[in-house]
């Protein structure tokens, strides 16, 4: 059962979220709120998955004003 209680991609919670995916990465499983989320994982993974597999937080921008 993957580890993450919170989808890498777009930062929704996954507790008890209907419809969600599971996908193996670099040996661990993932879960993501849905297939849009898994494939855009697949396509950038480096990006939100900087520190591996886990409850790694959705990539956030910066407010570069202040």
């Amino acid at each position: 059962m993957p580890a993450n209680r919170i989808c890498p991609v777009c930062g929704g919670n996954l507790e008890g979220r209907p419809g969600t995916v599971d996908f193996q990465y670099k040996g661990g499983p993932v879960r993501f709120c849905g297939m849009t989320c898994l494939r855009v994982f697949q396509q950038f993974p480096e990006i939100y998955s900087p520190q591996g597999v886990g409850d790694v937080p959705a990539l956030t921008l910066e407010d570069s004003s202040a």
